[in-house]
């Protein structure tokens, strides 16, 4: 009898173990992401893209910064994808021109989950990569002689790559942080041709997700997967 109860009892306590560990994960649920955070031309022809103001300028003019929402979807557990518009701007200077660039792009691209834990809430790391396409209106001055502007505009296709965190807070809300690099197929989002063959836009950004569709609910047994 004694045997039977002291039996009893660790399976009892196995079960709980197993319980805790048996998170609640999704398959094709969907999200609406808003996006926001400082971004610099990475590889351009003016100026240093460490050496520049961020959201705003001694102006108070909006600067270096971005802004996008987008539609996300995950497929599998490991696989995902989103589509997305984003809205930045550029500003730049260094001693002999200056520009300021408005960059509209839409892109999609897909996302491979790296590690998953669902305990105590669902978190993921995940790579991302893609394709889009960018409008850049830019104006550019020549400072020796400011009466020399160019206003002009570019579009281009645009590849973007990167490293993100997503970590669940409440059922529906989730938060996370995304560092990218977009290389673009023109060397004129600043206006300017040099040295470079094609620019580069990178970009660190706080992400608020919220779901809208729950997708189908599956059980996972185990409280992480590399």
């Amino acid at each position: 009898m004694k045997n039977t109860i002291i039996l009893a009892i660790l399976f009892i306590l196995s079960a709980m173990s197993l319980q805790a560990q048996r998170r609640e994960m999704l398959f094709g649920e969907s999200s609406i992401e808003v996006s926001a955070g400082p971004t610099t031309l990475f590889l351009g022809d003016i100026g240093d893209p460490f050496l520049e103001d961020y959201f705003y300028n001694a102006d108070l003019q909006p600067v270096n910064s971005s802004i996008s929402i987008g539609f996300h979807q995950s497929i599998a557990e490991r696989f995902g994808y989103k589509v997305s518009i984003h809205s930045n701007v550029y500003d730049r200077k260094d001693n002999n021109f200056s520009f300021r660039s408005n960059v509209f792009q839409v892109a999609a691209r897909g996302e491979l989950k790296i590690f998953n834990s669902y305990y105590p809430r669902a978190n993921s790391l995940y790579l991302y990569g893609g394709i889009g396409f960018l409008y850049s209106s830019y104006f550019k001055q020549k400072l020796a002689t400011p009466i020399v502007n160019t206003i002009s505009s570019t579009i281009a296709p645009v590849i973007p790559l990167g490293i993100g965190y997503r970590y669940e807070i409440f059922d529906r809300f989730s938060i996370g942080a995304e560092m990218d690099v977009n290389y673009a197929f023109t060397d004129m989002i600043e206006g300017k041709e040099g040295g470079m063959p094609h620019d580069a836009l990178s970009t660190f950004s706080l992400i608020i997700s919220y779901q809208i569709s729950e997708g189908t609910n599956r059980i996972k047994n185990c409280n992480c997967n590399w």
